[in-house]
């Protein structure tokens, strides 16, 4: 995983496969946001996320809402997708500097367990769709979820 800003460099580090519904797979090097902590924080002050790489967020149950840009350096795509893995949406974020910043989330009345942000267009680019699939792979050494 190539350095993206101190802020977020000591994350744990992972995989994710895209999978998609041709058969073509995206093996990409991620960085994990699964405690509270770093997903707030999130991709913030990173000035550019590289093509083929991004940050996934785990949570512990599902959920509808929501995702911003507040304090991004960046536009993001996001792919949310299920705990068996099936992506339920996905968009394309944009900067926010205002203190209303909109937020965004999959399709009304659709749960998510996980996301995963990448470089804006990205997701375009390599064709991914909402019923295709994301599997997070070595995800080891996670930081523990304080009790």
């Amino acid at each position: 995983m190539p350095s993206l800003h101190p802020s977020v460099d000591d994350y744990p580090q992972g995989r994710a496969t895209l999978q998609l519904a041709d058969g073509v797979t995206w093996d990409i090097p991620i960085l994990i946001a699964a405690t509270e902590d770093d997903r707030s924080h999130g991709l913030m002050e990173v000035p550019d996320v590289p093509s083929a790489t991004g940050m996934a967020f785990i949570f512990e149950q599902d959920l509808s809402c929501c995702f911003w840009m507040k304090g991004t350096e960046t536009d993001l795509d996001i792919a949310w997708f299920s705990g068996d893995g099936t992506v339920v949406g996905m968009t394309t974020m944009t900067v926010c500097r205002t203190e209303n910043c909109p937020l965004y989330r999959p399709l009304t009345d659709t749960t998510y367990r996980h996301a995963l942000e990448v470089r804006a267009g990205w997701l375009a680019e390599i064709g991914l769709a909402i019923g295709d699939r994301i599997e997070l792979v070595d995800v080891s050494g996670l930081r523990p979820v304080p009790s």
